[in-house]
């Protein structure tokens, strides 16, 4: 049977662009190239919106609160109405407090798609967070572990809530000029091309696990300063942890290790910043899923990172990939010293790694399944 194109609004008031934002906003722009209307909805001036007009789709700013506000609603919804939208989709948690009731106000109600983080948002006892909920008519959980924590909290019902992981799209990761546009960022980093190089890339922030990382990396120089050895956390700073990034930094340079421990600061080029390393570490504190492994991991890089419902899932238990507690400097760098001194292994895990992504976690894969999902509630939830 011949799907029928839908309409849908794509909801985002996140005021950073990370491998969340990334996988909504690939989702929206592949939805649209295969037919479908997708509009999006952002912050006044984020990434998010920005990212929107870059992919060519109909970008609309509107204001966001993380607390019941009727004018916001009622703005949302003359939004859903004017633009005829069929479908609504939104990942932050707090954002039901304006996509909820701004769908009732446009009859939307039971066409609201909520793929679901670590924390599911509202709780069950409270009847304006049951309110809120009701008007959703699927939640996504990206793994197996946030569909339980979320059926504890929301109280769901089997039919409810769908596993779809997230998914990374591999063509740019296969692109031809990967190998140049790599020496020129290790260049620009002034890392010799003989180095071995271990990275990161994620927000310089606690949750983040970058200063285990980083901490780990000092013990690790200190101890073995021959080895030629370095290391990368790229990422961007927010404003909330500007002082605990710049401290960081400070321990790196009172190390004398500036040269040896790199910050290059947000990275458009992903694909490229993968090619540089030899090794990817992921020391997130509590990570919900992690679309940065998925884009190390079909790279072919051997990856490390700490415990959590998505390294656990994405990593398959431990079986492509090394698995240790958050925290734990002394297991961290261990990981990476033995991966650094076993090419075998190293490739080893890298080659199954790369086949775990391309069989689970593509676009290819997990597209139709987004796709099948807004249909259903469309068809489901008639206006």
């Amino acid at each position: 049977m011949t799907m029928e194109p839908f309409r849908l609004l794509s909801a985002s008031s996140s005021p950073s662009f990370g491998g969340l934002e990334r996988f909504q906003m690939e989702i929206a722009r592949n939805l649209a190239s295969r037919g479908h209307e997708v509009e999006i909805a952002a912050a006044p001036g984020s990434p998010f919106a920005a990212a929107g007009r870059v992919a060519g789709l109909p970008v609309h700013e509107r204001r966001f609160h993380s607390y019941l506000s009727p004018l916001s609603a009622w703005r949302l919804a003359r939004l859903m109405k004017s633009r005829n939208i069929d479908v609504v989709h939104y990942r932050l948690s707090r954002n039901i407090w304006a996509m909820a009731p701004a769908a009732r106000i446009a009859g939307l109600k039971g066409r609201v798609v909520h793929t679901l983080g670590m924390n599911p948002g509202g709780r069950l006892d409270n009847p304006v967070h049951r309110w809120l909920r009701n008007t959703l008519g699927a939640f996504v959980a990206p793994t197996p572990e946030t569909a339980r924590k979320a059926a504890r909290v929301w109280g769901m019902r089997d039919d409810e809530v769908t596993i779809i992981p997230n998914f990374v799209v591999p063509t740019p990761f296969e692109a031809r000029n990967l190998e140049q546009d790599a020496a020129a960022l290790r260049a620009s980093w002034r890392i010799p091309a003989e180095s071995q190089l271990v990275g990161t890339v994620a927000r310089l922030e606690p949750a983040k696990g970058i200063d285990t990382f980083v901490r780990s990396a000092i013990t690790m120089l200190r101890e073995d300063p021959v080895h030629d050895l370095r290391f990368v956390a790229g990422g961007p700073v927010t404003k909330e942890w500007k002082s605990w990034a710049d401290d960081l930094k400070e321990s790196v340079a009172s190390a004398g290790l500036a040269d040896r421990i790199i910050f290059p600061g947000q990275q458009e080029n992903i694909p490229a910043f993968m090619k540089t390393l030899d090794l990817f570490v992921l020391p997130s504190r509590k990570e919900t899923f992690g679309i940065v492994l998925l884009e190390a991991m079909i790279s072919g890089k051997a990856v490390v990172a700490c415990h959590g419902p998505g390294p656990d899932y994405i990593l398959d238990g431990g079986r492509v990939g090394l698995l240790i507690e958050p925290d734990d400097q002394a297991g961290l760098s261990q990981a990476i010293l033995s991966l650094l001194g076993n090419l075998d292994h190293r490739e080893q895990l890298a080659d199954a790694g790369h086949a775990r992504v391309k069989a689970t976690f593509t676009d290819e894969v997990v597209l139709p399944a987004y796709e099948a999902l807004f249909d259903r509630v469309c068809s489901e939830h008639q206006p």
